[in-house]
């Protein structure tokens, strides 16, 4: 015969393994892309990098590498300013904290902290003014490697590639929207067919940010047969890439995007004439923003 006290103790671990199923088995709205508030604060810690190398031989000899390195960090308090129609950020302003680059040697100030940034979107780009003034290119090229940038309501974005209009529960995984990464790829005139991509996107799992949970939802996306603009003469022989996707997404919608990351490498190799001269290049390249 069972003494009470040990058959209380059974039922309570017997609840709790109900508890935990149950929680194992709940499903979860996926949302990527949340909606802002005119007037929000928020801090921002954003790192960014962009890497290029290209051999070039012409008629068979081969010239000096051309290679390109550029790393970005920046720190800054951030508010938004004005919506898009959809209720995307479309001008925000940031108070610099910390502003870096490196390219291809030690890091050096990009921006000096209390540095106003307002970012507004404009014609599928974003356009900066620093201090009241529009931004130098090299200071609006690392604000975009960075990810300080803004994207309007016919971009396609991380949403519409990575995301589903299905409920899913912890582990389980969905395939990417290979037709909406291509025409995103399209709008900066890289192209591949839809057929050419494939990926997956998973809820990895449930995690707590800060006092919330959230959701972890990773994504891979691989593509070959790439193709891109190239000089007259020249064309892409083979091109392919490979990307990774993460981030962090609180069960509540209606909050901030807590992180998100990604990494995306990939190698064009090219051939043809210009006048009399056979050329061949490849190209790799290695992008990343967290």
């Amino acid at each position: 015969m069972l003494h009470p006290i040990r058959c209380i103790s059974l039922a309570s671990l017997l609840l709790a393994g109900l508890s935990n199923s149950a929680v194992g088995a709940q499903d979860y709205s996926i949302q990527l892309v949340r909606k802002a508030t005119v007037g929000e604060h928020y801090g921002i810690v954003a790192n960014g990098s962009q890497e290029q190398l290209i051999n070039l031989s012409v008629s068979g000899e081969a010239m000096p590498p051309q290679a390109e390195t550029t790393k970005v960090s920046i720190t800054a308090a951030g508010e938004v300013l004005a919506l898009t129609p959809a209720g995307r950020e479309k001008k925000a302003r940031f108070v610099i904290e910390k502003a870096v680059v490196a390219e291809a040697g030690p890091w050096t100030q990009l921006l000096p902290p209390g540095t106003e940034v307002v970012a507004e979107q404009s014609d599928a780009k974003t356009e900066y003014l620093v201090g009241g003034v529009p931004a130098t290119p090299e200071v609006a090229k690392a604000l975009d490697i960075a990810g300080i940038e803004l994207t309007g309501d016919d971009s396609v974005n991380d949403e519409q590639i990575f995301g589903t209009k299905e409920r899913k529960k912890a582990g389980e995984a969905w395939p990417i929207d290979s037709a909406a990464a291509a025409a995103g790829l399209a709008k900066k005139s890289v192209m591949v067919e839809p057929g050419n991509i494939t990926g997956t996107s998973t809820l990895a799992e449930i995690v707590k940010a800060g006092n919330q949970n959230a959701l972890r939802i990773t994504g891979t996306m691989a593509m070959k047969h790439v193709t891109m603009p190239l000089p007259p003469g020249l064309a892409v022989q083979s091109g392919e890439f490979h990307a990774t996707f993460s981030g962090i997404f609180p069960v509540d919608p209606t909050k901030r995007v807590n992180h998100s990351g990604m990494v995306m490498d990939g190698k064009f190799v090219c051939g043809g004439k210009s006048g009399d001269n056979e050329m061949a290049m490849t190209i790799t390249m290695k992008q990343s923003k967290d």
